[in-house]
C-alpha cells in the first residue's frame, strides 16, 4: 500500500531497483529513510549516489534520511559528502556537479 514501492534508476548502464526501508508522507512529499546496519563497499556507496540523484529529480521525494544502526556504518555520511563534491577539475558534467551540489544542500 506504499505510494512508492521501488525506485528504479541506473547505475553502470544497469537499471537496479531500490526498496525503501520506510517511507514516511510529509506535506512536501515523501521522505525516504534508509537504515545502515553495517560498512558499505565502494561499489555499494556508488549505488547509493546513483539512487539518490534519481531520488532527487522525483518530484514524489521530498527527502532523504540515513539512519546508522552500527559503528561500522558511521563514516557513511562523509563518504556521501566526498561522493557528491566535485573540484573544478573532477572530470564530471556539469549537470552533475550541479544536481549533486543541490542534493548537499539540504536534501539528504
Amino acid at each position: 500500500m506504499a505510494p512508492l514501492g521501488q525506485l528504479a534508476y541506473s547505475h553502470e548502464g544497469v537499471v537496479q531497483g531500490k526498496i525503501p526501508e520506510v517511507l514516511l508522507q510529509l506535506t512536501t512529499g515523501l521522505a525516504w529513510v534508509e537504515v545502515e546496519n553495517s560498512w558499505s563497499s565502494d561499489k555499494d556507496l556508488a549505488k547509493v549516489v546513483a539512487s539518490m540523484r534519481t531520488m532527487f529529480v522525483d518530484k514524489r521525494i521530498s527527502e532523504v534520511h540515513f539512519v546508522i544502526t552500527a559503528p561500522g556504518a558511521k563514516t557513511l555520511g562523509a563518504r556521501l559528502r566526498k561522493a557528491l563534491t566535485h573540484d573544478a577539475k573532477s572530470g564530471w558534467p556539469r549537470q552533475i556537479k550541479e544536481l549533486d551540489s543541490k542534493i548537499l544542500q539540504g536534501f539528504i
